[in-house]
C-alpha cells in the first residue's frame, strides 16, 4: 500500500474469545513521516485487515526504514502463533530516525529511542527472535555505496530522494545473511532485491551458491536491475542496457550452478569451460521476478515472465 515498504502479519490466537487476530509489523517508506501521518498509516492498515479478515489488528507496529521494534515490542509477540507464511525485512541499513508504535484501539503514537540496525548484535537478535516466533524468512536490500550526489530519482518515496545519507552503514546482504545463517536453523533467507549490476555474475553466482550450501536450501534470490544510475555505472555496466546486462547476467549464474564444466558465449561475456563448486545445495535457488525499477510496465511483465522461475510470484500490493 502506498507509504509502506515491507509489511508482515503474524497470527494471534485468542484463547478467550476463540479467534484470530495479527500483529502487523510495517516498514514505513519516508524516515521524516509525521505523526499524522503515521496515525493515517495505522487506520488504513487496520481498515484493510478488517475488510479482508473480518477483525481488527490486535497492534500494529510501524517502523520507519532502516530501524527494527525494540526488544519490548517483540516481548509483546511471543504469545503469537507461528504463521508459516509470515516474513520479516533483516534491514542491513543503520537508522538516524526513531521507531514509532501505536495498539489498534487508538492509543497515541510514542516514538521510541533512537537506534542503529546495521550491527552484529541487532542483526543476530532480530534474526533469532524471527525465527523463535515463527516467522517463514528473512530479507535484506542492496547497495554498495552511496554517493554524494544522486540526480536519480527514487522510485519509492513521494519526494523522488533517497532516504538515506551517504555516511550510513549499509552492509553488503549476502556478507550480512551468512552472519545470520549461523545463528539460525530453519527461518529461509532472501534478497530484496540483489542488483545484479553491483556484481560480476560469476562472483554473483558463486557467493550465492556457498551461502545456500552453509545453510542448505535456505537461499531465495530477489534479482533486479537497479534504479541508481549512478551506483551502476560506478561497475562499468550502461545504465540504459542493465536490462540486457542482467537477463544475460541470469543466464550465466544459472549455468554456473548447473554443472561441473561451465563456459558460456554472449553479448557481455565469454568464458572457456571452467568449473565453479560447490553448487547450490539443491543445485539450484529459487528466484523471484527480477524488477527493472524504474522501466516500463510492460518490460517488467515481459522480463518477469521470461526469466522468473523456482517459487510462486508474490501478489501484488
Amino acid at each position: 500500500m502506498p507509504g509502506i515498504r515491507y509489511s508482515a502479519a503474524l497470527g494471534l490466537e485468542s484463547e478467550r474469545a476463540g479467534t484470530q487476530r495479527l500483529h502487523v509489523v510495517a516498514e514505513v517508506r519516508s524516515e521524516s513521516a509525521t505523526h499524522d501521518e503515521y496515525h493515517g498509516l495505522v487506520r488504513e492498515i487496520v481498515g484493510r485487515v478488517h475488510k479482508a479478515r473480518g477483525h481488527r489488528p490486535a497492534r500494529v507496529v510501524l517502523v520507519r526504514a532502516g530501524t527494527i521494534p525494540r526488544r519490548r515490542a517483540a516481548r509483546s509477540s511471543a504469545r503469537a502463533s507461528p504463521s508459516k507464511s509470515a516474513t520479516a525485512s533483516c534491514t542491513t541499513a543503520s537508522c538516524t530516525a526513531a521507531t514509532a508504535q501505536q495498539s489498534a484501539d487508538g492509543d497515541r503514537l510514542s516514538p521510541a529511542r533512537l537506534r542503529p540496525a546495521a550491527t552484529r548484535e541487532v542483526l543476530l537478535g532480530f534474526a533469532r527472535r524471527m525465527e523463535a516466533l515463527g516467522y517463514d524468512s528473512l530479507w535484506a536490500s542492496d547497495h554498495v555505496v552511496i554517493p554524494y550526489a544522486i540526480a536519480s530519482r527514487y522510485p519509492y518515496g513521494a519526494t523522488g530522494e533517497f532516504p538515506l545519507p551517504p555516511a550510513t552503514n549499509f552492509l553488503e546482504p549476502l556478507t550480512a545473511l551468512a552472519l545470520v545463517a549461523g545463528a539460525t536453523e530453519r527461518i529461509r533467507l532472501g534478497t530484496t532485491v540483489l542488483v545484479l549490476p553491483h556484481r560480476h555474475p560469476v562472483l554473483a553466482a558463486k557467493m550465492l551458491a556457498t551461502l545456500d550450501h552453509l545453510a542448505p536450501g535456505r537461499v531465495i534470490l530477489g534479482a533486479g536491475v537497479g534504479w541508481m544510475r549512478e551506483e551502476i555505472e560506478m561497475f562499468g555496466v550502461p545504465y540504459e542496457r542493465r536490462g540486457a546486462w542482467s537477463d544475460e547476467a541470469i543466464r550465466v549464474i544459472r549455468a554456473c550452478w548447473a554443472g561441473e564444466h561451465v563456459e558460456h558465449r554472449g553479448e557481455f561475456w565469454r568464458f572457456a569451460p571452467f568449473a565453479s563448486l560447490p553448487r547450490p545445495a539443491r543445485g539450484k535457488i529459487p528466484d523471484l521476478d527480477r524488477r527493472p525499477h524504474g522501466a516500463r510496465a510492460p518490460a517488467r511483465r515481459r522480463a518477469g515472465g521470461r526469466l522468473a522461475r523456482g517459487v510462486p510470484r508474490a501478489p501484488r500490493r
